[in-house]
């Protein structure tokens, strides 16, 4: 797995959630984040079907939950993939993998940022 992001490693790097999406936690768990749907796209389908909600959730599983609840902006990629490793063992293998790829659609997404 290639770890390099524009000359830095991966690894090292500090991911942080945006806060200009809101989040919440279910009873069991698991994270759900509102994102606002409010590009001049977006405003012109909802004139012409208003039905079209503003925002849309996207709902995560108990791996994407455990990572979003961990981007506070202090731990390191490779301390986050440590503790995927430590909770969920052999089921969250290949860890680096998944995680790479989980935060690279987050981050293309605009839901989190690297400090």
């Amino acid at each position: 797995m290639s770890t390099a992001h524009r000359g830095k490693n991966l690894l090292d790097m500090t991911p942080a959630q945006n806060q200009d999406f809101h989040s919440s936690v279910t009873d069991d768990g698991l994270s759900h984040i509102v994102i606002p749907r409010m590009s001049p796209l977006d405003r012109l389908i909802r004139r012409v079907k208003p039905r079209v909600p503003e925002t849309f959730t996207v709902d995560l599983d108990e791996f994407g939950s455990f990572v979003w609840s961990h981007l506070d902006g202090k731990r390191t990629v490779y301390d986050i993939g440590a503790l995927l490793s430590a909770e969920f063992g052999e089921t969250i293998e290949p860890v680096w993998d998944r995680l790479a790829t989980f935060l690279k659609m987050l981050k293309n997404n605009k839901l989190i940022y690297y400090k």
